[in-house]
């Protein structure tokens, strides 16, 4: 049975009590939401804080619960402790912060209840409801209290997707505050900033039009060819990849010979596809409802026309994973993904970030669904079932490569000089993209002014 923690013991362990009792010198606050554990953004969170000052900059985060995190401060913006309640425990019945009752505000609490449980589950659904519950409420009346004393003109959330995050938007559009939703970028070692939404529902692709206008010159093109380079030289990627193992040994005894798709698999959880509604299909995945349905269409596409499939799932999934070995299948959880792409003729992915790694790394992307490149031109898009295989054929004989080659560096440009910012564990001399001094800025006008204009070039 839960016990029930009072609001005080959140209210004192969480640096709200510090925050009420500060003389605050305006109104214009920026609160910032991560429920996710992102364990590299305190740097960036903490310059952007610095350059927003005067208007004071609170961090809601779930990261310092942890033992060996707990030392992470900022030292401009205000660091808010959320309760450890907010993160699923399998092994300990966590204490409820419900006052006695269910949380009732939430039209879609059930829907959300589900979805958590996927996401602390790795995908097999298999946590339990009481505790997933609870952790909902939990944030739901923690995030309500941290918004009524930090009084913020802006809320700003770390991936949108995640279900504790649509507690607070759902939060924001009951107290009426303008939100902005941050993530990292489609780019390595980039920050992505967007006041309409992620992937599928950002501004690059819900104005597209606008986007795909905004002017580049040569010396930007030069700029984004440089930074490519330097993505394909280096590797980077935001986890730590393992060593290369020799795949391509592997690969080439197993394929003898056929073609070879790389099949990246994503999070359902986290990506705007579990649960599978009308706006994930509009936005997200037209064709499919999960990563392992995709996976499943690919490999019976390579078993009609003998290719080979690598399947690499989400980290998160791994334990999941529907397809298994065979003579069109091989299984490469475990492998670099640099590696998995070097070996690969095509690589394929619903909306998963490996779309702009394949890409950097000159690879034609079949794309299954929609993210950030949906109307770049740079890969080739299946929008339906039927045009899936068409797809592949034209990927694997190159058609019109050439100019999806000069498409994706324009596309890499606008990014590095209108939508991206420069995450600060890496140099600015390396990853060019906008400074973090220009996104408060933007911030800061979008507040004054009352207007979210996304791609100002101030």
């Amino acid at each position: 049975m839960h016990n029930v923690s009072k609001f005080s013991d959140f209210f004192y362990d969480s640096n709200l009590k510090k925050i009420l009792d500060k003389p605050s010198k305006q109104n214009n606050s920026i609160l910032v939401f991560d429920y996710c554990g992102a364990r590299d953004i305190y740097a960036s969170i903490d310059k952007l804080a610095q350059r927003l000052v005067p208007h004071e900059l609170h961090f809601v985060s779930t990261l310092i619960n942890r033992k060996e995190w707990s030392h992470l401060e900022l030292l401009y913006g205000n660091l808010i402790k959320s309760p450890p309640e907010i993160w699923y425990n399998s092994k300990m019945q966590l204490p409820a912060a419900r006052g006695g009752e269910s949380n009732t505000n939430i039209g879609n609490i059930d829907i959300l209840v589900e979805n958590l449980k996927t996401a602390v589950s790795y995908g097999t659904g298999l946590a339990d409801t009481n505790i997933v519950r609870c952790a909902l409420d939990t944030a739901y009346y923690f995030s309500a209290m941290a918004i009524r004393i930090t009084k913020p003109s802006l809320v700003l959330v770390w991936n949108s997707f995640h279900p504790l995050s649509q507690i607070v938007i759902a939060l924001c559009k009951q107290y009426d505050i303008p939100i902005g939703y941050l993530e990292y970028g489609a780019l390595p070692g980039t920050l992505s900033f967007d006041f309409c939404g992620q992937m599928g529902e950002s501004a690059v692709v819900q104005k597209s039009n606008t986007f795909n206008k905004l002017p580049i010159h040569e010396s930007d093109l030069a700029l984004a060819e440089r930074t490519l380079e330097y993505f394909k030289t280096t590797g980077i990627n935001r986890k730590e990849l393992p060593p290369y193992r020799n795949l391509s040994k592997l690969v080439a005894e197993k394929s003898k010979g056929r073609k070879v798709i790389l099949y990246a698999g994503h999070n359902d959880a986290a990506s705007g596809t579990f649960p599978y509604t009308q706006e994930s299909c509009v936005h997200h995945s037209p064709i499919f409802k999960s990563a392992d349905e995709a996976g499943r269409h690919i490999l019976g596409l390579a078993k009609k026309n003998n290719w080979l499939v690598l399947y690499k799932p989400h980290p998160l999934y791994n334990k999941t994973v529907e397809l298994a070995a065979d003579e069109n299948c091989l299984v490469v959880s475990d492998y670099n993904i640099n590696e998995c792409i070097d070996v690969a003729d095509v690589v394929a992915t619903v909306l998963s970030q490996t779309s702009y790694i394949a890409l950097i790394r000159n690879k034609p992307v079949v794309m299954l669904g929609f993210n950030h490149l949906r109307y770049s031109g740079a890969v080739y898009q299946a929008s339906a079932t039927d045009e899936i295989e068409v797809q592949f054929q034209k990927a694997f004989s190159g058609f019109e490569l050439t100019i999806k080659r000069k498409m994706w560096l324009d596309h890499v440009a606008r990014l590095l000089k209108y939508y991206l910012y420069q995450h600060d564990v890496y140099s600015p001399e390396d990853i060019p993209a906008r400074s973090l001094k220009q996104l408060a800025s933007i911030v800061v006008n979008a507040i004054q002014n009352n207007h979210f204009e996304e791609f100002k070039t101030k």
